[in-house]
């Protein structure tokens, strides 16, 4: 998995629609993310993820009444629970033959949420959109629960992430009974990740 650093070819963001996650901020809310899209467009791709053609409308004329330019932007409809990419996007790796593919983890709503089942979706539904290999990350033939936001790498094979995150198994449990070594070579083998640094929290 190369680092977030490292040459890309776009900057992907879900845009806001559950208001749940923004108690009575939402409609601000969309105009912070307008914002935001307009320091990626600046100087590269800015590729939004939205639930459907209204959807899409609504971030439209958001960005259109925010001065925002469209030329650096792309919308994707692949509908979501709560859009944040960060968790639920594609995590893309190189392959051997130094191609893009996506990695395929589970997502299950941070053991937390029950409505997660579009989410879950989401990396599959932008492989095939992309035209990009997919690879469904199993361990023990379960499908292996990560989210983008629970690890950063390096780009070199060095991977950080928290005990707190991954190996919790009472509050938010994203794999039971899977053990720091088990994360490790499943780890090792999604990403690539031969050295993993664990944090406590």
């Amino acid at each position: 998995m190369p680092a977030e650093w490292e040459p890309h070819e776009a900057v992907w963001i879900g845009w806001p629609h559950n208001s749940a996650d923004w108690p009575g901020k939402i409609a601000a809310i969309h105009f912070v993310y307008a914002e935001i899209v307009r320091r990626i467009v600046d100087s590269e791709i800015a590729r939004i993820v939205v639930n459907d053609a209204a959807h899409e409308k609504k971030a439209r004329s958001i960005l259109f009444r925010s001065d925002v330019p469209l030329d650096n932007v792309e919308f994707f409809l692949v509908p979501s629970n709560r859009g944040w990419t960060r968790d639920t996007g594609p995590i893309f790796v190189k392959g051997s033959d130094g191609a893009n593919t996506v990695a395929g983890f589970r997502f299950n709503g941070w053991a937390k949420y029950d409505d997660h089942e579009l989410d879950t979706k989401i990396a599959r539904t932008l492989a095939k959109k992309l035209k990009k290999p997919y690879f469904k990350v199993e361990h023990d033939k379960r499908h292996f629960v990560l989210e983008g936001g629970a690890i950063d790498v390096n780009g070199s094979g060095t991977l950080i992430t928290t005990e707190e995150c991954l190996l919790d198994q009472e509050v938010q449990v994203r794999n039971p009974g899977v053990t720091r070594e088990e994360y490790e070579q499943a780890l090792a083998q999604a990403l690539g990740a031969t050295n993993v640094l664990w944090l406590n929290k």
